[in-house]
């Protein structure tokens, strides 16, 4: 696999067919890095994984690991009990937009998708028109 990391902190991974960034919120934080950078080891390695998997090939056939979510406009990438949630824009750039840990029975809440929805929204120019290798 040929993904790799980039100099850019918010760059998680950057292929052949795509990129995946961390949004930066209103101060230029990025919650969801922060989130990741929290998690046990074992589950920042499933989970840049599949952002390197993503970026390499384009997408992630497992439906079990990233899907679109109906009726929400947002994909999520899925590890066990964790969920990356953004969207894709340009030319397959996957923006994280909020992270969190699901709980064992039940759907995510809405708000949980409209913090997702709102970070999306204000990382969409940056990364709209920007080719899938975005490291600046």
């Amino acid at each position: 696999m040929q993904a790799r990391q980039a100099e850019d902190p918010a760059v998680a991974a950057t292929g052949r067919k795509g990129s995946v960034v961390w949004a930066r919120d209103e101060r230029g934080e990025m919650p969801a890095r922060r989130f990741y950078s929290k998690l046990p080891l074992s589950d920042q390695a499933k989970a840049m994984a599949l952002f390197e998997r993503f970026a390499e090939y384009g997408t992630i056939v497992n439906k079990e690991k990233f899907r679109h979510l109906t009726g929400e406009g947002l994909v999520e990438f899925k590890i066990w009990g964790v969920r990356f949630i953004g969207g894709i824009v340009g030319n397959n750039v996957f923006i994280v937009g909020h992270a969190v840990k699901k709980k064992k029975s039940g759907s995510l809440r809405s708000s949980e998708f409209e913090k997702a929805r709102r970070l999306l929204e204000l990382n969409t120019l940056r990364y709209s028109g920007v080719d899938s290798d975005v490291a600046n």
